[in-house]
């Protein structure tokens, strides 16, 4: 089941037939009207037949929608069944819940009067009757809300809302869980987990070694280290985070950050007792990490975070890319000014001492410490060299086990010129080690 180009697709698996499966599927369309931002495959009227439950999509200007399942490659399109008191219907994200330890095929949605939990019929005529859960009044419930339910072990699953799209302004609370009390017909306590989480597209839930425990990701948009565009959507935190949760002592921690670089869909499956999570951001705004990743995550362990952007103790260091050392001695023993790559990274006029904002040429090897003054630059013209004036400083990213550096001045990165050291608007992942 895809949303693709305004529908809802049906695609067939060759395999099941015989056939290659990397050959094109067949497909079938089930609604040809609409799209699902989310979407869900669950037997919603107990039927024995496996229906697909839809939100909206607030950009396409869709409703949300049930496509009840009559037969093979026969559907019933119900639009809109989850509305507020004036008949306004849920946004852009959408979960199934289980309510008061019943089966998990209740309805969470975000409308503009507030979070609502819907009440599941057990067929296709009646009203799905809503019950709010929390927050309201504003449009920014409705669009920018990514919803997602955790089983944590109470009579009701957990609701957590996240800030999503934002196409109004961020809801505001950020990221909260929502808990029942005896009554889940009357409102629900709210726990603030962080107010200043943005742009969250999904989250997933499971339970890892008895721990119930929820992934959240914010998106490219929310920060300038994590995009090309200068987007900031939170101007106090340089980093877009992937973020695993985990319930423990009555309430929702974060206990493993996967990523400061963020993702826009996350999925996982157990692997070997623990995780293993995959994400990718879309660069629809220049990412800054658009490759496809895995993580994993071992039950019972809480392994550091990668280290965030623009974090890099001070100190001195090598720094490397495919075995090439950026050298500097700008101007010694004839060499020209521009601060070149060699296939080694013995000398001492191959470590750079970085002070938190810019890096300082270290000749230590003639006898008179670093080259005073002599500060990497953008030069210009393309290269680097090492001026005596006054210092670029610098912004480092952090990109898997490297970096990438880019200058604050011109805004280009530092890159390989054909074995001398470059700047230009392509990132490239340096290593930097003290070795």
């Amino acid at each position: 089941m895809v949303s693709r180009s305004g529908q809802l697709v049906w695609y067939f698996n060759p395999l099941n037939w015989g056939g290659d499966p990397t050959q094109p599927w067949y497909g079938e369309i089930i609604n040809p009207n609409a799209a699902c931002h989310d979407l869900h495959i669950v037997d919603l009227d107990g039927d024995g037949k496996q229906d697909i439950l839809c939100s909206a999509v607030f950009f396409a200007g869709t409703q949300s929608f049930i496509a009840y399942q009559n037969e093979w490659n026969s559907w019933q399109i119900v639009n809109n069944p989850f509305r507020d008191s004036v008949g306004a219907g849920i946004g852009d994200s959408v979960a199934l819940v289980s309510i008061a330890g019943g089966a998990r095929t209740n309805v969470v949605g975000a409308t503009p009067s507030g979070v609502y939990w819907f009440q599941n019929p057990g067929n296709r005529t009646g009203g799905w009757v809503r019950h709010l859960i929390g927050n309201g009044g504003s449009n920014n419930d409705v669009g920018e809300t990514a919803i997602g339910t955790v089983p944590y072990g109470g009579p009701s699953d957990a609701i957590i809302v996240g800030s999503s799209e934002e196409p109004n302004g961020p809801w505001t609370p950020g990221l909260v869980a929502f808990f029942a009390g005896s009554n889940p017909q009357a409102s629900w306590t709210a726990k603030s987990l962080d107010s200043t989480y943005r742009a969250i597209h999904e989250i997933d839930s499971g339970n890892l070694a008895g721990s119930p425990f929820f992934i959240v990701a914010e998106q490219e948009q929310v920060s300038p280290v994590c995009n090309s565009n200068g987007l900031n959507e939170h101007p106090s935190i340089p980093a877009c985070r992937v973020a695993l949760f985990e319930y423990q002592g009555g309430a929702f921690k974060p206990v493993i950050e996967l990523s400061g670089l963020g993702t826009h869909n996350q999925q996982f499956v157990t692997y070997n007792g623990g995780l293993a999570v995959v994400g990718a951001n879309h660069n629809l705004y220049g990412a800054t990490d658009p490759a496809l990743h895995i993580w994993f995550v071992t039950a019972g362990s809480s392994p550091p975070p990668p280290p965030p952007p623009g974090t890099l103790p001070n100190g001195t260091y090598r720094i490397s890319f495919n075995g090439l050392s950026v050298d500097g001695g700008f101007g010694y023993w004839g060499d020209p000014t521009a601060v070149q790559l060699y296939p080694n990274n013995s000398g001492s006029c191959q470590k750079w001492t970085w002070n938190g904002a810019s890096f300082l040429n270290d000749c230590g090897d003639q006898g008179n410490g670093p080259w005073v003054g002599h500060y990497m630059t953008d030069a210009g013209n393309g290269t680097v060299s090492e001026p005596t004036s006054t210092p670029d400083t610098w912004t480092l990213t952090a990109s898997g086990s490297g970096w990438i550096v880019q200058d604050n001045r011109t805004n280009r990165y530092l890159s390989d010129n054909s074995g001398t050291l470059g700047m230009t608007a392509t990132k490239t992942v340096w290593t930097i080690g003290t070795q």
